[in-house]
């Protein structure tokens, strides 16, 4: 048989499948040779749809044929004995399945010469119910062909995962694992340590950044085009990749607060810890811990590029050659550690945080509150700083204060943690770190609670080399 008879072949196969299952007894050849579509499928399945209009007759009977190779995806509408009358196109996506779906049903016959319109007639709804029970018919295959590849990857010992989730956002993120990894299964290599290799890339990519794995996909397997739009169906759902993605980042922030309470607080660390080289580095990555609404605008810079930046933010750029320098009461040039600022929801107002580190091991005292004062001055008495529509915040921070600036901090007139307050909209606070992590730790304990996430020295310090690795103190990466 040529290949145009073997196509022929394969059509007649599939034309005459339902009625060769429903009528044992008929035989029917091909240029000499049997049709028997019983010996070729990989799976046949029935589903009885309930129809008004059969009127006491019997009930439209949905025959699925699943074939191993395709042979063009039809709906076709048949008469109870398995006779094809009209082929509609199936209208479902179903990747992977090469599959012929009959519809059986006598009521056919009668309305024989309107099937070409049967999606503006009255049996339109009944189309419709075999398509919504085709849907489900290849969802639940779907859910069988993951469970049976999931198997054998544990068997071979490629799976990435061991035992059950013990977190729900562990369980969210090995469903998303399971959907896109047999997404692509076919593409993975055959070597098994290859193969568990690339399962285990794959579940680091989900980790971290499920919005970045379609594109490292596309480039490791060149996917085909109907795998490539199942893999962004995947992807796009916020329910699955979204969730991980939030979860990830509120597990990041528990380990980095555990971490950073070893930097401040642990003596061994602390009395190490520089502040420039060290942790000042390290909070320019970790801004959200001032406030999660608060970006970065400037970090180790001067007053005049507070300024700078300043007049940006407010749409008053001008060249920095034409600015006069911003200078503290003795004629110096103030250096900030860090300077963020926030627009105030719903207005255009903003507001500016101006943090000055100190090193754990240095005390919060009348020196350090002056210099801190030093800044806020230069920018209230600068005409070039001044706009009704910003406030100023002015932080020190460190791990201790000294009682004098404690009892500033604790005066009844004033929000906990202020020294002082100015007439135009400049504030002065003296803060600990442990105010500063209890805060941020009240912020995420909704989501600590639901994650189940109690993050332990060894991922902090996991985290720590991770991300800050470069510049994070040896003596708290080694601990």
């Amino acid at each position: 048989m040529d290949a145009a008879g073997r196509a022929g072949f394969v059509r007649s196969r599939s034309m005459f499948a339902p009625f060769l299952a429903a009528n044992s007894d008929v035989r029917i050849t091909y240029q000499g040779t049997p049709l028997d579509p019983a010996t070729v499928w990989t799976d046949l399945a029935e589903y009885q749809l309930s129809w008004p209009s059969s009127a006491g007759g019997a009930q439209p009977v949905l025959r699925v044929i699943e074939w191993p190779k395709n042979v063009g995806r039809v709906l076709a509408l048949c008469d109870a004995s398995g006779v094809v009358l009209d082929e509609p196109s199936p209208g479902i996506q179903a990747p992977g399945y090469h599959f012929t779906a009959y519809l059986l049903w006598d009521g056919f016959v009668e309305r024989r010469g309107n099937l070409p319109l049967a999606e503006m007639d009255e049996i339109a709804d009944l189309l419709e119910s075999a398509r919504e029970t085709l849907r489900g018919h290849f969802k639940r295959r779907d859910q069988e062909r993951r469970a049976r590849l999931i198997q054998e990857w544990k068997n071979e010992r490629v799976y990435p995962y061991s035992g059950e989730p013990a977190q729900p956002a562990e369980a969210v993120e090995r469903q998303l694992f399971d959907e896109v990894a047999t997404t692509i299964s076919r593409r993975l290599p055959g070597v098994p340590q290859s193969k568990k290799t690339t399962l285990r890339l794959l579940r680091e990519i989900i980790a971290r950044d499920p919005s970045g794995l379609y594109p490292v996909l596309d480039e490791l397997f060149r996917l085909p085009q109907s795998e490539q739009e199942e893999l962004k169906r995947i992807l796009q759902r916020t329910s699955l990749s979204e969730v991980i993605k939030a979860t990830g980042q509120v597990s990041d922030r528990l380990d980095f607060l555990a971490a950073l309470k070893k930097l401040v607080f642990e003596p061994d660390i602390s009395r190490t810890v520089k502040e420039r080289c060290e942790l000042h580095k390290i909070l320019e990555r970790e801004t959200w811990i001032f406030g999660d609404t608060y970006t970065l605008m400037v970090s180790d810079q001067s007053l005049d590029a507070v300024l700078t930046r300043h007049l940006k933010e407010l749409g008053r750029e001008s060249e920095p050659d034409k600015l006069d320098p911003v200078l503290r009461e003795d004629g110096r040039k103030g250096i900030i550690d860090l300077m963020l600022g926030r627009a105030h929801r719903g207005s255009s107002g903003r507001e500016h945080l101006v943090v000055e580190l100190k090193a754990p091991k240095v005390k919060i005292g009348q020196a350090e509150v002056a210099q801190i004062k030093s800044y806020a001055q230069a920018v209230a008495n600068d005409p070039q700083f001044r706009d009704a529509r910003v406030s100023w915040d002015f932080w020190v921070v460190s791990t201790e204060m000294d009682d004098i600036v404690r009892r500033d901090a604790n005066a009844p007139n004033r929000p906990p943690g202020c020294i002082a307050e100015w007439d135009d909209g400049v504030h002065i606070w003296a803060r600990t770190w442990s105010e500063i992590i209890d805060d941020c730790e009240d912020r995420l304990h909704f989501y600590r609670e639901r994650l189940n996430h109690d993050p332990a020295t060894e991922h902090a310090m996991e985290y720590l080399r991770r991300v800050h690795g470069e510049v994070a103190p040896e003596v708290a990466l080694v601990t």
